[in-house]
């Protein structure tokens, strides 16, 4: 689950750039990012800490690409100066990193 905006994605915004020049691939990949993101944190914030079975799949899924992905979307949300969902990505890192 490591999130990554390249490869195919790039393939895309260089498909409609290219069919329509007036539209700006940077805003575009950047609209993609968001997205991808927010959806991540979306899914991720239902985490419930508390939950026995939420503890369960966590350590189940705790391993370098989830931690990865949890740093990603927190570097990401920190550049959008979004502190709130970074405290909600820290406490399930610092959770992951203590834990184990």
């Amino acid at each position: 689950m490591v999130l990554s905006y390249t490869g195919y994605s790039d393939k895309i915004i260089d498909f409609f750039a290219s069919a329509d020049p007036e539209i700006d691939a940077g805003n575009v990949k950047k609209a993609g990012e968001s997205m991808l993101y927010n959806r991540a944190y979306g899914y991720i914030s239902k985490i419930d800490l508390q939950d026995e079975y939420h503890i369960k799949i966590m350590f189940q899924e705790a391993n370098s690409k989830l931690k990865e992905a949890l740093n990603k979307s927190l570097f990401y949300f920190e550049n959008e100066e979004e502190y709130e969902k970074c405290a909600i990505l820290k406490k399930y890192l610092d959770f992951l990193n203590f834990s184990s």
